[in-house]
């Protein structure tokens, strides 16, 4: 398997949980939660999806050779901005690392770790990061944090 296609299963693999929008060939347009994918034909699986007319599905199979188009409608989740703020506790180069691939910050040599799903640690440090991950949440939620 070449670089770029194993990029290209990466991404896909990323949109996992995430809320497509699926464009079949016949303009069909469908949205839902993608739950899976067949990486030979190409075809995927959504879960509480619904099509353009309103028609809900609690499963839909849709096949690759009728898909014309997948795009994330979710904005991703912004470990960036995240890190950023958790490097204002600790401002020493090296005490948090950003590993954006995997969806992980790692504070103090993974003494603390932290997702998108929450923070990992004990003690008063892990206690200052998950302050900071819940006001960062809270902006985020009512749409203030970029």
């Amino acid at each position: 398997m070449s670089s770029s296609t194993r990029k290209f299963f990466i991404e896909l693999q990323n949109l996992m949980n995430k809320k497509v929008r699926v464009v079949t060939v016949a303009k069909h347009i469908f949205e839902g939660e993608l739950q899976g994918f067949d990486q030979n034909a190409l075809s995927i699986c959504l879960i509480n999806a619904s099509d353009s007319e309103g028609v809900k599905y609690h499963r839909a199979f849709i096949l690759g050779h009728e898909i014309a188009a997948i795009f994330e409608v979710e904005k991703p989740f912004d470990m960036k901005g995240l890190a950023n703020e958790i490097s204002k506790l600790f401002p020493q180069p090296g005490q948090v690392k950003l590993h954006e691939s995997a969806g992980v910050i790692s504070v103090l040599d993974n003494k603390i770790t932290v997702t998108e799903d929450g923070v990992e640690g004990e003690g008063p440090l892990a206690d200052r990061i998950i302050k900071v991950y819940n006001e960062y949440m809270e902006e985020k939620a009512s749409g203030r944090a970029s």
